[in-house]
């Protein structure tokens, strides 16, 4: 019978195939120790697929360093890795044409903006409906349906977007 050690050091004789190692390394900050007169950026390594080889790509500025303190850059720099990680993993690489995942993302984004767009205007159709009195008072039962149907309206509409995406 096989004990557990067995098994887990099974895997360590394949480490060094292709399937098992990491397309990308975790994207890491350079903050020049701290010295805001020194350029952050954020770095990281992308498998070669010629070499099979981790290779450090362009660092990554963004507007990073038109930021005065400390605290905004790391802020800015932590949202940069954290959506460069997010497209990693949903498929972008460096060494390839990415058209097709920008295509994709771009489409999302058309559709989100259509889904806010079409919000605003049922919020603009429900405040029309609502009938006013002649010094731009409501009754309390005006005003309640009127709240009510605005929650409706944002409701339905943070769900549809919600579904979407």
């Amino acid at each position: 019978m096989h004990s557990i050690y067995d098994f887990l050091t099974l895997d360590l004789q394949n480490e060094h195939d292709l399937e098992h190692k990491r397309r990308f390394s975790d994207p890491k900050i350079y903050d020049g120790n701290g010295d805001l007169s020194k350029r952050w950026y954020l770095y990281f390594s992308y498998l070669n697929p010629k070499t099979v080889k981790l290779k450090r790509c362009e660092n990554i500025y963004g507007k990073a360093n038109s930021f005065k303190t400390k605290e905004e850059r790391y802020h800015v720099l932590n949202i940069y890795r954290q959506r460069l990680i997010k497209l990693l993993e949903e498929g972008f690489t460096p060494f390839e044409d990415n058209q097709e995942l920008y295509d994709k993302k771009k489409g999302a984004s058309k559709l989100q903006e259509q889904n806010t767009t079409k919000a605003e205007k049922k919020l603009d159709e429900a405040k029309e409906e609502v009938p006013k009195r002649n010094d731009n008072t409501m009754t309390v039962g005006a005003a309640l349906s009127f709240v009510l149907s605005l929650k409706e309206n944002v409701v339905n509409a943070n769900t549809y977007a919600d579904y979407k995406s």
